[in-house]
C-alpha cells in the first residue's frame, strides 16, 4: 500500500490505517460520502457551495451523538488521522488513494463540527506538524544543503509593471530545482501560474487581508487556499502534484514566496 521509506522512530507505518477503522467504526460516513465530496472537491470547475451538503449531513449525524466523550473521541481521532497523515505523507510515497481522500475529508469536516463550550482555538496541528519535519526523508538534498537549513523566500526589488509575475515564477523555478533537486518544467511554470493568478484574485483572501487579523491568520488563509488548488491536480496532473503537493520543503518555499508576493503587490496599490 506504500512505497520502502527509511522511518526512524517507532511509528508505524500501519497506524494510519487503525487510526482510519476506528474512526469509520462510528458510521457517521461511508466511503460513498467520501468519495462523493472528492469527485466534487477534484472538479475544476466545481461551485464551492457543493462541497457542503455531504459534509453538513455528517455534521448532523454528529451532533445526534448524546454522550459528549464520544463526541470528543471522533474529533480527537479525527485529529490525529489529519496529523499523522500530514506526517507520514512527507516522507511515505502512499499509493492508497483511499487514504488520500479520507484526508481531504477529514480535514474538511473537522473544521466544521462544532466546538464544545469552553473549548480554546485549536493551533495543536499547525505546530505538531512544523515541527515534525523529518531531515532523513529528504536525502536527495545531501550535498545540495547542510542538515536543518531553512531556505528564506526570495526578494524581489524594483516594481515594474507585468514584468515582477514572470519575475516570481521564474524565481520559484530556480529556486525549486537548484536546491531540491526537483525538475519543475515549462508546463509546471504554468500551473503554477495559474494557481498563483487564482490566489491573487481570491476575493475571500483579500477580504481576510484587509481585516484586522494577525498575520498568523493572514498567512494560515493563505496556505490552507494554496493547500486546496494544488488537491486539484490529484487526478488530472498527479506528477505536479507529488512535485508540489507531497515535498513538505518545496511546498513551504513556494507558498511563502507566493505570500510574500502577495503582500508586497497588495500594498503597491494601495
Amino acid at each position: 500500500f506504500y512505497t520502502s521509506t527509511a522511518l526512524e522512530g517507532e511509528t508505524d507505518q500501519n497506524t494510519i490505517y487503525d487510526v482510519k477503522r476506528e474512526i469509520e467504526e462510528y458510521n457517521l460516513y461511508t466511503e460513498v460520502d467520501v468519495d462523493t465530496f472528492c469527485e466534487i472537491f477534484f472538479d475544476p470547475k466545481r461551485d464551492e457551495g457543493n462541497l457542503h451538503p455531504t459534509i453538513d449531513k455528517i455534521v448532523d449525524r454528529f451532533k445526534k451523538i448524546e454522550d459528549r466523550e464520544q463526541r470528543e473521541e471522533f474529533k480527537s481521532r479525527t485529529q490525529k488521522y489529519i496529523r499523522l497523515y500530514g506526517y507520514l505523507s512527507q516522507i511515505i510515497r502512499f499509493e492508497d488513494l483511499k487514504l488520500e481522500k479520507a484526508f481531504i475529508f477529514l480535514k474538511y469536516l473537522y473544521k466544521k463540527l462544532p466546538r464544545e463550550s469552553g473549548s480554546g482555538l485549536d493551533i495543536s496541528d499547525d505546530i505538531d506538524l512544523e515541527s515534525l519535519r523529518i531531515q532523513k526523508s529528504y536525502e536527495k538534498l545531501e550535498g545540495l544543503l547542510e542538515e536543518g537549513i531553512v531556505v528564506s523566500p526570495p526578494e524581489f526589488g524594483g516594481s515594474v509593471a507585468n514584468e515582477p509575475e514572470l519575475d516570481l515564477l521564474s524565481e520559484i523555478i530556480n529556486q525549486v530545482n537548484n536546491t531540491y533537486g526537483v525538475e519543475l518544467t515549462e508546463e509546471d511554470k504554468l500551473d503554477l501560474d495559474r494557481i498563483n493568478s487564482r490566489l491573487v484574485a481570491d476575493e475571500e483572501i483579500e477580504k481576510f487581508m484587509g481585516g484586522q487579523n494577525s498575520e498568523q491568520d493572514k498567512k494560515k488563509i493563505f496556505e490552507d487556499r494554496f493547500e486546496a488548488l494544488i488537491l486539484e491536480y490529484v487526478n488530472d496532473k498527479i506528477d505536479f502534484y507529488k512535485k508540489i503537493g507531497e515535498d513538505q520543503p518545496v511546498k513551504r518555499m513556494i507558498v511563502n514566496t507566493m505570500y510574500s508576493n502577495y503582500e508586497r503587490s497588495k500594498e503597491s496599490v494601495v
